[in-house]
């Protein structure tokens, strides 16, 4: 359970700058989502990273981050860890596999179901425990043979829609593009969370769109509907919302 943070701009920017006094709000829901934090960006070397297995309104390498890396596409992370997963590094998201960063927001049941859906090279540099990671490296391999990660998304969301998860939500960005993903079930939804805790909203000003997990930002933006994905272009911030085809009607 976790809060995320995403961002597509014409020009590149901080998320200080994107989050202005939200930012306080961000840092004060990591005293809940209180097991690591982590960042990724592309800067002119290629996707960066950073991360700890702290809190984020302890760490002062935090506060440095969201104020100095300036990137076109960029995504933050709060992680709040389910089924007793170690507060480690390995467990921590951002994920990045060449110039791809993922994060989640859910839990999916780990088994043979999901780890079938990864490549077994791939599968190999699996680094830490988590169902977030193998769902990223799922992604991956889909996106290995389709070249789309919209695609992708679409083949291993209906691959694991018989799983009894609570929510698939996500983040994908890579040079240039930005991937968020809607996708969770009220009837798995943990009893102790909020009603709307799994919602994911957006905004686009021509300039800049931002993605982010609800409670991140005092204004609501655009509610982004559940079963959606949406795709932004960094060189001219545009939007795109692709709904998912029915699982019972598709096969991957």
């Amino acid at each position: 359970m976790c809060r995320l943070f995403g961002w597509a701009a014409t020009e590149a920017v901080t998320a200080e700058a994107l989050l202005g006094p939200d930012l306080a709000r961000l840092q004060q829901l990591s005293h809940v989502h209180a097991d690591g934090w982590g960042e990724a960006w592309h800067g002119p070397q290629g996707v960066r990273l950073v991360k700890e297995d702290r809190p984020a309104y302890t760490s002062a390498v935090f506060a440095a981050a969201v104020s100095t890396h300036c990137a076109a596409t960029g995504l933050l992370h709060l992680r709040w860890a389910t089924d007793n997963l170690p507060r480690c590094l390995p467990n921590t998201h951002p994920f990045v596999r060449g110039d791809v960063a993922f994060v989640h927001n859910g839990s999916i049941p780990r088994g043979r179901q999901l780890d079938d859906l990864i490549d077994t090279d791939v599968l190999a540099t699996v680094d830490g425990d988590t169902d977030s990671e193998r769902y990223f490296l799922a992604l991956l391999s889909a996106y290995r043979r389709t070249g789309s990660a919209v695609k992708a998304f679409i083949d291993v969301t209906q691959a694991l829609h018989e799983l009894a998860w609570p929510s698939l939500n996500a983040i994908w960005v890579q040079p240039g593009t930005l991937v968020a993903l809607a996708y969770h079930r009220p009837e798995h939804r943990p009893a102790d969370l909020p009603e709307h805790y799994y919602d994911l909203h957006y905004d686009h000003d021509g300039h800049v769109v931002t993605v982010w997990s609800e409670g991140v930002r005092t204004d609501p933006g655009t509610l982004l509907p559940n079963a959606h994905l949406l795709v932004a272009t960094a060189a001219d911030a545009a939007v795109r919302l692709v709904p998912l085809p029915d699982p019972q009607l598709t096969t991957v």
